[in-house]
């Protein structure tokens, strides 16, 4: 037990100054983001992207892994390209009102190369479950009127998570997209038990100390 605390408190002690938000660095990472669907004439389709062209010229040789089958629904996907990694997740809603009884679409994430994606997956979920909801609710992406929001709403999640590393979007009276986007944190190495301070008193010694009352119960 006193082998183990004094290994907490010395884990604690040596990662806790390295496990910080870098909202610089959070900013630098997003390069785009899109939304495709499937077109029932044309195929999969890239129907907006922002900032303009960020994956346009290559969005062909991505689409079979952005618009995929009923399986591969629900996932996060990630494609890793020399200049960027492109991270999408794909929704099939059925209904007899669609083409096919099926409407699919994506929400997919640019990114950099290097970047470690896991952070950016719960701003993909959360984006994504939004427009399926709203699609149930209001026929959302049914409606080309309403679909047409899409381009002002990438814009403002893209700007917001590069500026402050979060975003906060109203929608309608009913649905929110809140999401904040941090770093990963660092695996901690593991410790020996020689690593560590070793206790040479008896511990009922420590306890007459004037502890942090939550310490004395550990």
């Amino acid at each position: 037990f006193n082998i183990t605390f004094f290994r907490f408190i010395y884990i604690y002690q040596h990662y806790s100054k390295r496990v910080q938000y870098n909202e610089q660095m959070i900013s630098q990472e997003l390069l785009g983001i899109t939304y495709s669907e499937f077109d029932n004439t044309m195929g999969p389709q890239l129907r907006y992207e922002y900032p303009s062209g960020v994956i346009e010229e290559d969005f062909e040789d991505l689409s079979d892994y952005v618009i995929v089958g009923k399986k591969l629904s629900n996932k996060v996907i990630t494609i890793i390209q020399p200049n960027y990694q492109y991270s999408n997740y794909p929704i099939a809603l059925e209904n007899p009102k669609y083409d096919r009884n099926t409407l699919t679409f994506a929400i997919g994430l640019v990114l950099d190369p290097n970047v470690d994606t896991r952070p950016y997956e719960i701003l993909l979920r959360k984006m994504s479950s939004l427009l399926r909801a709203l699609e149930i609710e209001s026929e959302f992406l049914f409606d080309s009127n309403s679909k047409i929001k899409l381009k002002s709403m990438l814009r403002s999640v893209f700007e917001q998570i590069r500026n402050t590393g979060e975003v906060f979007l109203q929608m309608d009276s009913a649905n929110v997209l809140s999401c904040q986007v941090f770093k990963c944190c660092i695996e901690p190495q593991e410790v020996e038990d020689w690593q560590v301070p070793v206790l040479l008193y008896d511990h009922t010694v420590l306890r007459s100390f004037p502890w942090e009352i939550s310490l004395n119960h550990v």
